[in-house]
């Protein structure tokens, strides 16, 4: 019962902190939540996509609620809205709000469709908000996720380390209050961490496995984001065929299964490629262009891109707008590379220290080679800017990583004191991100 009361609390500090990003965050200031709404409600309706037709008075009335919203003040970095509010998304000109016909109904939207039509239909800022709640759910069911992962893969003082900082992690408590299929797959992210860890470390290899894959394929289907949770469950199989992390004996029968397992899936996604087909990152995964316009990629550019998708990691308002400033971004540098640099010191001890997190770590580095490797290679070639939260599918392993990297450089006599140091640090980061961005923002006469 004592355990439980380390999530619990983390719970009720999470819940508290989206609460407030629900309350203080106005309408159709999170990225995509036009479209996404306007989907989902397309979905509902049951109005049929082949024929491209939209539902011309939901867009109408979701412009008009954007313009009331200020949308294009904090979208477009001062400008006025038009002096005529589009009635459709296609007549927009804004390449932020995807037309919904053209848009792709994965799994998120036809599941989300189908439980709101539980529900009295409700205006389009209604709608949102309760797309939003849902989000907010999902991630309290995250943190819970990441708790029994860490449970798993960490001691007592890592478990609790690892949940606190999710609760108090500025950009995720963000990205879990919109109306997106992005918190679903965060969700089911921390799934496959969970049943992965499990599956290496564990006898119930075999569940475990299944369990990684149908959350894998899973998030595949909610939405592209997902995707490389297909490779990252690969990369578990592969791993699960050895034996536990301390050993690394080869498991043949394991691994025989293992690839049966994957070739079985490869061959059950096919309907998966061909709904996803006209997606963005499958567009430009098989359009032949294997690298970006020659002379385009040069080290400024990979700096750029680089650093804005670290910075958005960490926090990113509005559309990625509003940056921290740079003092706040400069002592979450400092934590970075005192991360980084510590899960390198693990991962080449020779005298055993931090033996028992070491496979963790390894397995964690990969999940996150995985993402970040789909990230560059879907949008880096083609110069176009990733966000942040592209990495939060695999998020509770970055964190375990952002830990164990703490954790190497600190006394085994002061690993509380280190811990509680580092979540209250990124808890005041989160409060100051609040009070001197968020709200002077949004809410200028405060």
């Amino acid at each position: 019962m004592g355990l439980l009361a380390v999530p619990a609390a983390a719970s009720i500090l999470l819940a508290a902190r989206l609460g407030l990003a629900l309350a203080l965050i106005p309408p159709w200031q999170q990225p995509d939540e036009p479209s996404h709404v306007a989907l989902v409600q397309l979905e509902r309706s049951r109005i049929a996509l082949l024929d491209g037709t939209p539902d011309a008075a939901r867009e109408a009335a979701i412009m008009q609620s954007m313009a009331d919203h200020d949308w294009w003040e904090h979208r477009a970095r001062g400008l006025d809205a038009p002096i005529a509010i589009p009635t459709s998304f296609d007549r927009a000109t804004l390449r932020s709000v995807v037309p919904p016909a053209t848009a792709d109904p994965s799994l998120y939207f036809k599941v989300v469709s189908r439980l709101l039509g539980w529900t009295p239909e409700l205006s389009v800022v209604g709608e949102m908000y309760l797309l939003r709640a849902l989000s907010a759910l999902l991630a309290l069911l995250t943190l819970w996720v990441a708790w029994f992962a860490a449970r798993v893969t960490l001691d007592t003082v890592g478990a609790a380390t690892v949940v606190a900082l999710l609760a108090v992690h500025p950009q995720f408590t963000l990205a879990s209050t919109a109306a997106s299929p992005d918190p679903t797959v965060n969700f089911l992210g921390a799934a496959v961490w969970w049943m992965g860890v499990v599956a290496v470390r564990r006898t119930h290899t075999a569940l475990a496995l299944a369990a990684v894959w149908t959350a894998a394929v899973a998030a595949a289907w909610s939405d592209r984001v997902g995707l490389p949770l297909l490779g990252i469950a690969l990369l578990t199989s592969l791993a699960a065929a050895r034996a536990p992390l301390a050993h690394w004996r080869p498991r043949p029968a394991i691994a025989a299964a293992t690839l049966l397992g994957a070739a079985s899936v490869v061959v059950a996604s096919a309907a998966l490629v061909g709904a996803l087909r006209d997606s963005y990152t499958l567009n430009v995964v098989f359009s032949g262009e294997l690298f970006p316009v020659p002379g385009a990629v040069n080290w400024d550019r990979f700096v750029r891109f680089t650093t804005y998708l670290y910075q958005s990691w960490w926090f990113a308002a509005g559309w990625m707008t509003y940056q921290a400033p740079a003092w706040w971004q400069a002592i979450v540098g400092v934590v970075t590379v005192m991360g980084i640099s510590g899960v390198a010191l693990t991962l080449l001890r020779r005298d055993g220290a931090g033996g028992g997190t070491r496979g963790a770590v390894l397995l964690a580095a990969g999940f996150l080679a995985i993402q970040m490797a789909a990230i560059y290679w879907a949008y880096f070639r083609l110069d176009n800017g990733a966000q942040g939260r592209y990495l939060f599918p695999v998020l509770v392993p970055s964190l375990v990583l952002l830990w164990a990297g703490v954790d190497a450089w600190v006394p085994r006599s002061q690993r509380a004191y280190a811990a509680a140091a580092l979540v209250l640090l990124v808890g005041l980061l989160d409060a100051a991100a609040w009070i001197l961005v968020v709200v002077p923002v949004y809410y200028e006469s405060f």
